[in-house]
């Protein structure tokens, strides 16, 4: 109907119990993920499973990624930043995660065994496997090597100055002045739609304008400190630069 408008749905939703953040939740996905994938390597070794050898490879190599995929992040440090000096401006770095070790050899992992099949079954068989197998392979394998790119294993921190937050964008950095922030909390984003299952759910920091509009979100998860140390910094910093 002309004249009428449909809300936007806000970007961040506060925890029903108040802390705005969202844990126990996500702890399904890796324990399916991890389950899935022994129950593929336990199958992929039993005599009783009619197989070729290269079905059963490619059967483990699969359960591999998963469990790959599924392990935790690693511990996280203690400081949740630093001093540096960017553009002859003194800031204060927060460093963030980049792609998991884990994550980055499960692509290999998948790339190399699905190329490697595709060309074996051809040289024994003398049928080449279905192109979507290769192409499949290809694309792990470009995904592993951009996964092991130094800017995707150590990405840019953010940067905290005077001026206000600098949050990292491509190659260059988008700067939110401190004087349009008017609060730094948390909160959290499904991921997916409301119906799939197992529900899974993103922290975030959320830096909002006076208008209550979200003008940023910082994912907790990628964070190399403790995201409860990287916010209580930021809203140190807000309040210091502001006077609040």
């Amino acid at each position: 109907m002309p004249g009428v408008t449909t809300p936007e749905p806000p970007l961040a939703r506060r925890g029903p119990d108040g802390s705005g953040w969202r844990t126990r939740a996500n702890l399904m996905v890796p324990v399916l993920l991890s389950l899935f994938g022994l129950a593929m390597v336990v199958c992929a070794g039993l005599p009783v499973v009619d197989a070729p050898a290269g079905g059963r490879v490619l059967l483990a190599a699969c359960g591999v990624v998963l469990v790959l995929l599924a392990l935790p992040n690693g511990r996280r440090g203690g400081a949740p930043g630093y001093p540096i000096t960017h553009g002859g401006v003194a800031a204060t770095a927060i460093p963030r995660r980049g792609i998991r070790l884990s994550s980055a050899l499960a692509t290999l992992v998948l790339g190399t065994t699905l190329v490697v099949a595709a060309v074996g079954s051809w040289r024994s068989d003398g049928e080449p496997e279905p192109v979507m197998f290769v192409i499949g392979g290809l694309i792990a394998l470009a995904g592993a090597v951009a996964a092991f790119h130094p800017r995707a294993r150590r990405p840019a921190p953010l940067l905290v100055n005077g001026r206000g937050l600098a949050v990292p964008d491509g190659g260059g950095y988008v700067e939110t002045p401190w004087s349009e922030v008017a609060s730094i909390g948390r909160g959290w984003t499904f991921v997916g739609r409301r119906w799939t299952f197992p529900r899974h759910y993103r922290n975030h920091i959320v830096v909002t304008g006076h208008d209550g509009a979200c003008l940023t979100l910082l994912p907790a998860e990628r964070f190399a400190g403790r995201p409860a140390a990287v916010l209580a910094l930021l809203q140190s910093r807000h309040a210091e630069y502001t006077g609040d």
